[in-house]
């Protein structure tokens, strides 16, 4: 084999596998830190919820451990062998079925905030939830038959299963941005802060959609136009921990999206019943007939527009 055959070919297998590897630790970095501020601002999420978040931290650091192992095998226990990297190892193996579950985790927490937004929309979660359990059990199907045969160049003759996880990738990322801008949609006001949060919203659920199903795309196309090098590696392990950090960022934002909300000179927000109460003592202590105020208290509370969709967040 020439020099520069060798050096192309570990340009595009063992660099690119490196070059990945540049890219996850920086991503992983920002989850860590994004998990951090989670953790140590006390919202009120479920029990259940919180510790699924702790738990795709904990794959999210797993997947780097894999792919930290990947790069010393090719690099340090199989130094000086060109080829070496055409053979996957058992991390890059395990891999494999390991991103669509963390993806499906993520987008089943998205999943739950659709739900309870939409008032329990089954429908639209449940499509959500079909095409990344499609993409899952692609993956499991392409690890099975990996296991078989662990060869780079053997890849490319079982790729049906590859063309299933990518279309349900796509299409889920694509579905949960688009419920979420729909839903966002119908809860516009007259209030101008909360239609500011509501377009915050809705660019955070675009972008996510976006972002990821842009990667899984890309993936798609490396994969079928360059069959022989290991570029498309980067954008497969990239789409977990987007996803993740996309989640994350939404999570960590609701609380400046909540102030702004109720730091809206426009809409107040008070208990009705003790406005009640106070109006039907008044009335007893000034001798009035508590039924014509309380009817009157019922006209004047008719006039007041409270703004509730600081619960979108």
């Amino acid at each position: 084999m020439s020099v520069p055959n060798a050096t192309s070919l570990l340009n595009g297998t063992l660099g690119a596998l490196e070059i990945s590897l540049m890219v996850e630790l920086v991503l992983y970095g920002v989850t860590t830190i994004q998990t951090y501020i989670y953790f140590s601002r006390g919202d009120r999420d479920p029990l259940f919820f919180r510790c699924l978040v702790g738990l795709l931290w904990l794959m999210d650091t797993l997947h780097q451990i894999f792919f930290c192992h990947a790069i010393y095998t090719y690099t340090v226990l199989e130094f000086g062998n060109v080829l070496g990297p055409n053979t996957e190892t058992w991390s890059i193996i395990a891999n494999i079925p390991l991103n669509p579950s963390m993806e499906a985790i993520a987008r089943g927490m998205f999943c739950y905030r659709i739900w309870k937004f939409s008032g329990r929309n089954w429908l639209v979660v449940g499509l959500i939830m079909l095409c990344s359990l499609t993409e899952l059990a692609g993956a499991v199907v392409f690890t099975v038959r990996n296991v078989l045969n662990p060869q780079w160049s053997s890849e490319h003759a079982f790729s049906d299963e590859f063309y299933c996880m990518v279309a349900g990738s796509v299409v889920a990322d694509a579905l949960v941005a688009l419920s979420q801008v729909t839903l966002l949609r119908k809860h516009h006001s007259e209030f101008p802060k909360t239609n500011s949060v509501l377009h915050s919203l809705m660019l955070y659920s675009i972008n996510t959609g976006l972002l990821t199903s842009l990667c899984a795309l890309i993936m798609c196309i490396l994969w079928v136009t360059m069959p022989t090098n290991l570029v498309y590696v980067g954008f497969f392990a990239a789409l977990p921990t987007l996803l993740i950090n996309a989640l994350l960022a939404t999570l960590n934002a609701r609380r400046d999206l909540r102030d702004m909300i109720t730091g809206n000179p426009d809409s107040l927000s008070f208990p009705l019943s003790d406005t009640a109460q106070s109006s039907h003592l008044v009335s007893q202590s000034m001798g009035n007939d508590p039924v014509q105020e309380s009817a009157g208290a019922a006209d004047d509370s008719a006039e007041f527009k409270l703004d509730r969709s600081d619960q979108v967040v």
